[in-house]
Protein backbone atom coordinates (compact mmCIF):
# COMPACT_ATOMS: atom_id res chain seq x y z
CA UNK A 1 0.00 0.00 0.00
CA UNK A 2 2.58 2.19 0.99
CA UNK A 3 4.57 2.37 -3.05
CA UNK A 4 0.85 3.19 -4.13
CA UNK A 5 0.78 6.66 -2.20
CA UNK A 6 4.05 7.71 -3.24
CA UNK A 7 4.01 11.17 -5.63
CA UNK A 8 6.75 9.37 -7.84
CA UNK A 9 7.19 6.13 -9.43
CA UNK A 10 10.44 4.44 -10.68
CA UNK A 11 11.00 4.10 -14.48
CA UNK A 12 13.80 2.29 -15.20
CA UNK A 13 16.15 3.57 -18.71
CA UNK A 14 15.19 1.20 -21.06
CA UNK A 15 11.44 2.09 -20.50
CA UNK A 16 9.29 2.47 -24.16
CA UNK A 17 5.85 3.68 -23.39
CA UNK A 18 5.68 2.87 -27.23
CA UNK A 19 5.98 -0.84 -26.87
CA UNK A 20 3.20 -1.04 -24.25
CA UNK A 21 -0.53 -2.71 -25.92
CA UNK A 22 -3.90 -1.01 -25.68
CA UNK A 23 -5.58 -3.19 -23.79
CA UNK A 24 -9.42 -2.85 -25.14
CA UNK A 25 -12.05 -2.93 -22.78
CA UNK A 26 -14.51 -5.26 -23.65
CA UNK A 27 -18.39 -3.55 -23.24
CA UNK A 28 -20.81 -5.38 -21.31
CA UNK A 29 -24.15 -5.96 -23.34
CA UNK A 30 -26.45 -5.19 -20.46
CA UNK A 31 -25.97 -2.71 -17.78
CA UNK A 32 -27.39 -3.62 -13.57
CA UNK A 33 -30.26 -1.88 -12.89
CA UNK A 34 -32.34 -2.22 -9.37
CA UNK A 35 -35.81 -2.20 -10.51
CA UNK A 36 -39.33 -2.93 -9.27
CA UNK A 37 -41.64 -5.70 -10.49
CA UNK A 38 -44.32 -3.50 -12.72
CA UNK A 39 -47.18 -5.99 -12.54
CA UNK A 40 -47.63 -9.25 -10.33
CA UNK A 41 -46.04 -12.64 -11.96
CA UNK A 42 -45.97 -16.34 -11.18
CA UNK A 43 -43.24 -18.36 -11.26
CA UNK A 44 -42.87 -21.40 -13.68
CA UNK A 45 -40.53 -23.33 -12.20
CA UNK A 46 -42.09 -23.24 -8.59
CA UNK A 47 -44.91 -21.63 -8.80
CA UNK A 48 -44.23 -18.60 -6.58
CA UNK A 49 -46.29 -15.63 -6.69
CA UNK A 50 -44.37 -12.12 -6.85
CA UNK A 51 -45.79 -9.58 -6.03
CA UNK A 52 -46.20 -5.65 -7.94
CA UNK A 53 -43.56 -3.79 -6.34
CA UNK A 54 -41.13 -6.40 -5.27
CA UNK A 55 -37.15 -4.77 -5.45
CA UNK A 56 -34.93 -6.94 -7.59
CA UNK A 57 -31.30 -6.38 -8.90
CA UNK A 58 -31.78 -7.20 -12.85
CA UNK A 59 -29.87 -6.46 -15.86
CA UNK A 60 -31.07 -4.43 -18.43
CA UNK A 61 -30.41 -4.80 -22.62
CA UNK A 62 -31.90 -3.32 -25.58
CA UNK A 63 -33.58 -5.76 -28.02
CA UNK A 64 -31.48 -5.58 -30.95
CA UNK A 65 -33.74 -5.50 -34.26
CA UNK A 66 -37.54 -4.49 -32.67
CA UNK A 67 -38.58 -0.98 -31.90
CA UNK A 68 -42.51 0.49 -31.88
CA UNK A 69 -42.64 3.85 -33.65
CA UNK A 70 -38.68 4.34 -33.31
CA UNK A 71 -39.07 3.28 -29.21
CA UNK A 72 -36.51 1.14 -28.20
CA UNK A 73 -37.84 -1.91 -26.29
CA UNK A 74 -36.25 -3.62 -23.33
CA UNK A 75 -35.31 -6.44 -21.74
CA UNK A 76 -34.78 -7.11 -17.92
CA UNK A 77 -33.36 -10.29 -16.80
CA UNK A 78 -34.57 -11.22 -12.87
CA UNK A 79 -34.05 -14.31 -10.30
CA UNK A 80 -36.72 -15.79 -8.32
CA UNK A 81 -36.91 -15.39 -4.69
CA UNK A 82 -37.59 -18.95 -4.05
CA UNK A 83 -35.70 -20.77 -6.14
CA UNK A 84 -33.70 -18.76 -8.07
CA UNK A 85 -35.01 -19.06 -11.74
CA UNK A 86 -34.26 -16.73 -14.50
CA UNK A 87 -37.19 -14.58 -15.28
CA UNK A 88 -37.41 -12.56 -18.34
CA UNK A 89 -39.77 -9.66 -18.77
CA UNK A 90 -39.85 -7.08 -21.82
CA UNK A 91 -41.45 -3.83 -22.60
CA UNK A 92 -44.28 -3.36 -24.80
CA UNK A 93 -44.55 0.31 -25.82
CA UNK A 94 -47.87 -0.56 -27.77
CA UNK A 95 -49.80 -1.19 -24.91
CA UNK A 96 -47.92 0.23 -22.36
CA UNK A 97 -47.37 -2.17 -20.36
CA UNK A 98 -44.71 -5.57 -19.30
CA UNK A 99 -44.90 -8.56 -21.30
CA UNK A 100 -43.11 -12.19 -19.57
CA UNK A 101 -41.11 -13.69 -22.01
CA UNK A 102 -39.42 -16.65 -20.17
CA UNK A 103 -39.89 -18.26 -17.19
CA UNK A 104 -43.23 -16.46 -15.49
CA UNK A 105 -46.52 -15.83 -16.52
CA UNK A 106 -48.43 -12.56 -15.88
CA UNK A 107 -51.19 -12.98 -13.36
CA UNK A 108 -54.84 -12.01 -14.71
CA UNK A 109 -55.60 -8.11 -14.58
CA UNK A 110 -59.18 -7.61 -15.40
CA UNK A 111 -58.77 -3.79 -14.94
CA UNK A 112 -56.36 -3.83 -17.91
CA UNK A 113 -57.99 -4.79 -21.01
CA UNK A 114 -56.03 -4.90 -24.08
CA UNK A 115 -57.50 -3.11 -27.34
CA UNK A 116 -57.34 -6.63 -29.20
CA UNK A 117 -59.30 -7.72 -26.42
CA UNK A 118 -61.74 -4.97 -26.41
CA UNK A 119 -62.13 -5.17 -30.12
CA UNK A 120 -63.06 -9.14 -29.86
CA UNK A 121 -65.37 -8.45 -27.64
CA UNK A 122 -66.93 -5.63 -29.39
CA UNK A 123 -67.14 -7.87 -32.40
CA UNK A 124 -68.33 -11.17 -30.70
CA UNK A 125 -71.35 -9.39 -28.89
CA UNK A 126 -71.84 -7.33 -33.01
CA UNK A 127 -72.46 -11.04 -33.75
CA UNK A 128 -74.95 -12.12 -31.49
CA UNK A 129 -77.06 -9.53 -31.80
CA UNK A 130 -77.37 -10.34 -35.43
CA UNK A 131 -77.55 -13.83 -35.34
CA UNK A 132 -79.29 -15.59 -32.59
CA UNK A 133 -77.59 -19.24 -33.27
CA UNK A 134 -74.33 -17.76 -32.72
CA UNK A 135 -75.22 -16.09 -29.78
CA UNK A 136 -76.03 -19.88 -28.66
CA UNK A 137 -72.78 -21.16 -29.77
CA UNK A 138 -70.98 -18.61 -28.13
CA UNK A 139 -72.89 -19.64 -24.39
CA UNK A 140 -72.66 -22.97 -25.26
CA UNK A 141 -69.12 -22.18 -25.50
CA UNK A 142 -68.70 -20.09 -22.66
CA UNK A 143 -70.59 -22.82 -20.56
CA UNK A 144 -68.40 -25.15 -21.42
CA UNK A 145 -65.33 -23.07 -20.82
CA UNK A 146 -66.34 -22.56 -17.45
CA UNK A 147 -67.11 -26.09 -16.74
CA UNK A 148 -63.60 -27.11 -17.72
CA UNK A 149 -62.41 -23.79 -15.31
CA UNK A 150 -64.44 -25.11 -12.25
CA UNK A 151 -63.51 -28.88 -13.09
CA UNK A 152 -59.49 -27.68 -12.55
CA UNK A 153 -60.43 -25.57 -9.74
CA UNK A 154 -61.98 -29.08 -7.91
CA UNK A 155 -59.02 -30.96 -8.99
CA UNK A 156 -56.40 -28.46 -7.48
CA UNK A 157 -58.34 -28.44 -4.68
CA UNK A 158 -58.08 -32.10 -4.19
CA UNK A 159 -54.56 -32.13 -4.83
CA UNK A 160 -53.99 -29.07 -2.26
CA UNK A 161 -56.24 -31.36 0.36
CA UNK A 162 -53.79 -34.49 -0.48
CA UNK A 163 -50.87 -32.12 -0.23
CA UNK A 164 -51.82 -30.69 3.14
CA UNK A 165 -52.65 -33.87 4.38
CA UNK A 166 -49.39 -35.51 3.38
CA UNK A 167 -47.66 -32.60 4.86
CA UNK A 168 -49.39 -32.54 8.53
CA UNK A 169 -47.01 -33.92 10.94
CA UNK A 170 -49.68 -35.34 13.20
CA UNK A 171 -51.35 -37.11 10.60
CA UNK A 172 -47.31 -38.75 9.59
CA UNK A 173 -46.81 -39.49 13.33
CA UNK A 174 -50.20 -41.56 13.60
CA UNK A 175 -49.51 -43.41 10.32
CA UNK A 176 -45.79 -44.37 11.42
CA UNK A 177 -47.66 -45.66 14.87
CA UNK A 178 -49.88 -47.51 13.42
CA UNK A 179 -47.73 -49.11 10.46
CA UNK A 180 -45.52 -49.95 13.71
CA UNK A 181 -48.00 -51.45 15.76
CA UNK A 182 -49.10 -53.42 12.87
CA UNK A 183 -45.89 -54.73 12.37
CA UNK A 184 -45.60 -55.78 15.77
CA UNK A 185 -48.75 -57.49 15.97
CA UNK A 186 -47.71 -59.76 12.97
CA UNK A 187 -44.67 -60.43 14.81
CA UNK A 188 -46.38 -61.90 17.63
CA UNK A 189 -48.52 -63.63 15.74
CA UNK A 190 -45.67 -65.02 13.59
CA UNK A 191 -44.43 -66.53 17.18
CA UNK A 192 -47.77 -67.33 18.43
CA UNK A 193 -47.70 -69.94 15.51
CA UNK A 194 -44.12 -71.28 15.63
CA UNK A 195 -44.67 -71.75 19.39
CA UNK A 196 -48.05 -73.63 18.65
CA UNK A 197 -45.72 -75.65 15.89
CA UNK A 198 -43.07 -76.35 18.47
CA UNK A 199 -45.59 -77.09 21.64
CA UNK A 200 -48.21 -78.22 19.92
CA UNK A 201 -47.26 -81.92 21.01
CA UNK A 202 -47.99 -81.58 24.58
CA UNK A 203 -51.07 -80.20 24.95
CA UNK A 204 -52.18 -84.49 25.06
CA UNK A 205 -49.65 -84.72 28.07
CA UNK A 206 -51.34 -81.82 29.21
CA UNK A 207 -54.73 -83.16 29.06
CA UNK A 208 -54.16 -86.80 30.29
CA UNK A 209 -52.50 -85.12 33.16
CA UNK A 210 -55.35 -82.95 33.75
CA UNK A 211 -58.10 -86.14 33.86
CA UNK A 212 -56.00 -87.89 35.78
CA UNK A 213 -56.48 -84.95 38.60
CA UNK A 214 -59.83 -85.07 38.16
CA UNK A 215 -60.19 -89.35 39.02
CA UNK A 216 -58.02 -88.57 41.71
CA UNK A 217 -60.80 -85.97 43.50
CA UNK A 218 -63.16 -88.15 42.30
CA UNK A 219 -61.25 -91.10 44.62
CA UNK A 220 -60.69 -88.97 47.11
CA UNK A 221 -64.84 -87.79 47.06
CA UNK A 222 -65.62 -91.44 47.24
CA UNK A 223 -63.41 -92.34 50.13
CA UNK A 224 -65.01 -88.99 52.05
CA UNK A 225 -68.53 -90.51 51.67
CA UNK A 226 -67.39 -94.27 52.43
CA UNK A 227 -66.17 -92.87 55.57
CA UNK A 228 -69.21 -90.97 56.43
CA UNK A 229 -71.34 -93.87 55.78
CA UNK A 230 -69.36 -95.29 58.21
CA UNK A 231 -69.48 -93.10 60.96
CA UNK A 232 -72.82 -92.87 60.49
CA UNK A 233 -73.61 -96.62 60.72
CA UNK A 234 -71.60 -96.48 63.75
CA UNK A 235 -73.05 -93.58 65.50
CA UNK A 236 -76.46 -95.92 65.04
CA UNK A 237 -74.93 -98.93 66.47
CA UNK A 238 -73.97 -97.26 69.38
CA UNK A 239 -77.43 -95.49 69.70
CA UNK A 240 -79.10 -99.15 69.32
CA UNK A 241 -76.52 -100.53 72.57
CA UNK A 242 -77.63 -97.49 74.49
CA UNK A 243 -81.02 -98.15 73.97
CA UNK A 244 -81.45 -102.05 75.18
CA UNK A 245 -79.39 -101.04 77.91
CA UNK A 246 -81.98 -98.29 78.96
CA UNK A 247 -84.59 -101.10 78.44
CA UNK A 248 -82.90 -103.73 80.64
CA UNK A 249 -82.66 -101.68 83.98
CA UNK A 250 -86.41 -100.55 83.19
CA UNK A 251 -87.56 -104.06 82.92
CA UNK A 252 -85.04 -104.98 86.30
CA UNK A 253 -86.68 -101.91 88.36
CA UNK A 254 -90.55 -102.90 87.30
CA UNK A 255 -89.94 -106.79 88.36
CA UNK A 256 -88.39 -105.38 91.83
CA UNK A 257 -91.40 -103.32 92.07
CA UNK A 258 -94.20 -105.73 91.43
CA UNK A 259 -91.69 -108.47 94.10
CA UNK A 260 -92.69 -105.22 97.03
CA UNK A 261 -96.66 -104.50 96.11
CA UNK A 262 -97.07 -108.71 96.43
CA UNK A 263 -95.29 -108.78 99.79
CA UNK A 264 -96.93 -105.66 101.17
CA UNK A 265 -100.13 -107.54 100.01
CA UNK A 266 -99.40 -111.01 101.58
CA UNK A 267 -98.46 -108.98 105.22
CA UNK A 268 -101.46 -107.67 107.13
CA UNK A 269 -101.42 -103.64 107.19
CA UNK A 270 -99.59 -102.12 110.22
CA UNK A 271 -99.06 -98.54 109.23
CA UNK A 272 -98.70 -96.55 105.73
CA UNK A 273 -94.54 -96.32 106.53
CA UNK A 274 -93.74 -99.39 107.20
CA UNK A 275 -94.64 -100.96 104.13
CA UNK A 276 -93.30 -98.00 102.07
CA UNK A 277 -90.22 -99.49 100.99
CA UNK A 278 -86.69 -97.41 99.48
CA UNK A 279 -85.56 -99.84 96.26
CA UNK A 280 -82.29 -98.33 94.85
CA UNK A 281 -82.07 -98.30 90.88
CA UNK A 282 -79.59 -100.96 89.47
CA UNK A 283 -76.72 -99.69 88.17
CA UNK A 284 -76.70 -101.41 84.37
CA UNK A 285 -74.03 -103.45 84.34
CA UNK A 286 -70.66 -102.81 82.97
CA UNK A 287 -69.96 -104.66 79.46
CA UNK A 288 -66.71 -106.86 79.50
CA UNK A 289 -63.58 -105.64 78.41
CA UNK A 290 -62.87 -107.88 75.65
CA UNK A 291 -60.02 -109.98 75.70
CA UNK A 292 -57.03 -108.36 74.18
CA UNK A 293 -54.70 -111.24 72.67
CA UNK A 294 -51.16 -111.32 74.22
CA UNK A 295 -48.41 -111.90 72.34
CA UNK A 296 -45.74 -112.23 74.54
CA UNK A 297 -44.51 -115.84 75.26
CA UNK A 298 -44.88 -115.61 78.49
CA UNK A 299 -48.88 -115.94 77.87
CA UNK A 300 -48.10 -119.63 76.60
CA UNK A 301 -45.53 -120.87 78.72
CA UNK A 302 -48.10 -119.75 81.50
CA UNK A 303 -51.09 -121.52 79.73
CA UNK A 304 -48.86 -124.77 79.67
CA UNK A 305 -48.07 -124.93 83.29
CA UNK A 306 -51.83 -124.67 83.74
CA UNK A 307 -52.42 -127.79 81.92
CA UNK A 308 -49.66 -129.89 83.81
CA UNK A 309 -51.38 -128.80 87.44
CA UNK A 310 -54.30 -130.05 86.22
CA UNK A 311 -53.05 -133.65 85.27
CA UNK A 312 -51.31 -133.57 88.66
CA UNK A 313 -54.64 -132.85 90.03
Amino acid sequence: MSDRKVLTKYYPPEFDPSKITKIKVKKLPYTKVTTMLPMSIRCNTCGEYIGRGTKFNAKKETVAGESYLGLKIYRFYLRCKKCAAELTIRTDPKNSEYICEAGATKNYEPWKETQDEKDTRLHQEAEEEVDAMKALENRTLQSKREMEILDGLEEMKAHNSRLAEIADTDILLEYNLKKQQEIKDQFEKEDEDLIKQVFGKNKDHDSQDQDEDEDEEQDSEEDTKIKRIDDEQDDKFNSLFNSKSTNDNNSSVNNNSTKTTTTTASKPKTSILSNVKIVKSQEPPKPAPLAQPNTNLSSLLGGYDSDEEEEDN
